[in-house]
């Protein structure tokens, strides 16, 4: 193309050369219509009728200022023949294809499946509109951009992808406005062609884009239908903006009658693959089962905006972020330097194992559970008893390490309010919770109940008020525990409080006994590093055959002692039989709720 001369200046002098050639060809016009294609100013699939056309509109836009044309009008101007006129009425739906030309009317259509919007145009329809030259290819043309029809450029990020989502998601409720609160024919109309002009959008700009955004990991990691789509980004958008969103608003949304609303509100039950998958949670009014009002869940939303991988500590902490019932933790304590008799420990190694290996199947072949639980771990309850400082808290913490989760614990004091059916909803909120990340989360966390007598203690008469509370909360517990999938373990130190409605739900139930000389020795020496001085002196026998402690009052005679050694002046700090013996005789006779315990040598 010559220095100083236009796309806009050859598109004119296409159309004056066949003017003045008595619309015919020639050869300086065809050598000008394969300058254009050679230079990539316009798609090379375009024929020369179609460049024509483009060329005779563009000439009467420059010198007769006219911005719109009725196609019939149009055409007879280029042609001088009505036989031709009917024939060529396929050029300019080619032009509109290519985004050169649009139209006023289109038949605007959705997919009954994925509720997809696009537009189509028929030569019919061409009788009875006005088309005009695009944005896009106007803009490219003056800006003397090659291939001025693909001024829409592929995503540079998800915010740029995210604004268009948010375009289509805005036309989509102007259309749901209209169409179920107002119906009027012509603004519905007009509202589903801005609809699709935005959908079209994101379609070509995808196209040219070769990033997949977190929206589509979403829509691709879960199998999720274009409804499904909207449901999600409808909800973002709510998000952004504070609204509050109702099932009844969105359903419009992706609803195109009545009929269509009834059969979507499958999008929102429990066994919807949104729900299932912990994409939305919902809240129902009391006494009604559906929900009414619906979020998207915190982690989705900051998937959805940062393009960036969350590692699943972050995730499940993203999850938790307002919510102070848990305590998120990371073990330290190892499966091996649990001090349990051997039948035990291998009894609890086991049923790990299994969980692990995911049995349920084959339980399921066996006839031992139902065979709509194929394909879903049916979870491990485990509940740890016996008298305090056993083990039974150092056991969850090792069980948590062994298979490489982090452990979320609670207490009742987090669960208990003074407000009415408060507790009873902090009871649900732990559960539904959990289940949240244990569906997103593929490692997800061992759940913790410590001192579980004060959460499933035995149920009486209802004649107070606070005994329904915690009435209904057993319900609670007894419900979610016989559907809970994941780990739980449960501790305590008064297992006859725990309610006997409680004991078919756990798969193992062991008991942590005082220990025995055997295991008492082993816990002096965990409890006695070498680091300590003198330590190598101490008669770790001797310790373990007088005093009858448990773990836990072992570690607190070795902390005291060891802290009396400290103090002591610098050539006097090394810890000796005598410390350890003054805290044995301290603590045995100092325990909260057991009788004085004899002490001695024993035969």
């Amino acid at each position: 193309m010559k220095k100083g001369v236009s796309f806009s200046d050859i598109l004119i002098h296409i159309a004056r050369q066949y003017e003045e050639n008595n619309h015919k060809y020639t050869k300086e016009i065809i050598s000008q219509m394969s300058l254009i294609k050679n230079e990539q100013l316009l798609p090379s699939k375009l024929n020369r009728d179609d460049i024509l056309i483009a060329s005779w509109a563009w000439k009467k836009v420059s010198v007769d200022s006219t911005v719109k044309f009725e196609p019939i009008r149009l055409l007879n101007e280029v042609y001088k023949c009505p036989s031709k006129t009917i024939r060529h009425l396929g050029n300019i739906l080619n032009l509109i294809r290519y985004s050169i030309m649009d139209s006023q009317i289109k038949k605007v259509t959705s997919n009954s499946q994925n509720r997809v919007v696009r537009m189509d145009i028929e030569k019919d329809m061409l009788l009875e509109t006005e088309v005009f030259f695009t944005k896009e290819f106007i803009q490219g043309l003056l800006c003397g951009k090659k291939n001025a029809m693909k001024s829409l450029s592929g995503y540079g990020n998800n915010k740029e992808f995210m604004d268009d989502w948010f375009a289509y998601v805005s036309a989509a409720q102007e259309v749901a406005w209209t169409r179920f609160r107002v119906g009027l024919g012509e603004m519905l109309a007009e509202e589903l062609y801005c609809m699709a002009r935005a959908w079209q959008t994101i379609v070509k700009r995808m196209s040219r884009t070769r990033r997949v955004f977190p929206l589509l990991q979403l829509t691709n990691q879960y199998h999720l239908d274009h409804r499904e789509q909207i449901v999600i980004m409808n909800l973002l958008k709510d998000e952004l903006e504070g609204e509050t969103s109702k099932v009844e608003d969105i359903k419009r949304v992706i609803s195109q009658n009545r009929y269509e609303m009834l059969k979507n509100q499958a999008y929102f039950e429990d066994s919807s693959k949104l729900v299932t998958n912990a994409i939305i949670e919902s809240e129902s009014v009391a006494g009604f089962k559906s929900p009414t009002e619906i979020r998207l869940c915190s982690d989705i939303i900051s998937k959805l905006m940062d393009e960036r991988s969350i590692d699943p500590k972050n995730q499940i902490k993203e999850m938790l972020k307002g919510n102070d019932i848990f305590s998120y933790q990371e073990p330290e304590q190892e499966f091996a330097n649990l001090i349990l008799e051997k039948e035990k420990k291998d009894i609890l190694l086991n049923g790990i194992n299994q969980y692990q290996n995911n049995i349920t199947d084959t339980l399921i072949n066996w006839g031992i559970y139902d065979s709509k639980q194929a394909g879903n771990n049916s979870g491990l309850l485990v509940l740890l008893y016996g008298p305090p400082g056993t083990g039974k808290t150092y056991c969850a913490h090792a069980i948590a390490h062994y298979l490489e989760k982090p452990l979320l614990t609670t207490d009742i004091s987090k669960l208990l309010s003074c407000w009415v059916g408060e507790s009873e909803q902090n009871v649900r909120r732990l559960f539904s919770t959990y289940e949240k990340i244990h569906k997103r989360i593929k490692n997800s966390p061992v759940l913790l109940l410590n001192e579980a007598d004060q959460f499933l203690t035995k149920r009486g008469e209802a004649n107070r008020s606070v005994d329904r509370m915690y009435n209904q909360m057993q319900n609670l517990f007894l419900e979610a525990f016989e559907n809970f999938k994941g780990i739980l373990v449960c501790t305590t130190n008064l297992r006859d409080n725990l309610d006997p409605a409680f004991s078919r739900r756990f798969h193992l139930k062991l008991e942590f006994p005082l220990p025995k000389f055997e295991e008492r020795e082993k816990l002096w020496k965990l409890h006695l590093p070498d680091t300590i001085p003198g330590v190598a002196e101490i008669d770790i026998n001797s310790l373990a055959k007088r005093y009858e402690l448990s773990g836990g009052q072992i570690s607190v005679v070795v902390k005291n002692a060891a802290t009396e050694s400290a103090g002591r002046p610098i050539k006097e700090r090394v810890l000796v039989q005598g410390d350890l013996e003054k805290y044995c005789i301290l603590e045995m006779e100092t325990t909260f709720g057991c009788d004085k315990k004899k002490y001695g040598f024993i035969n």
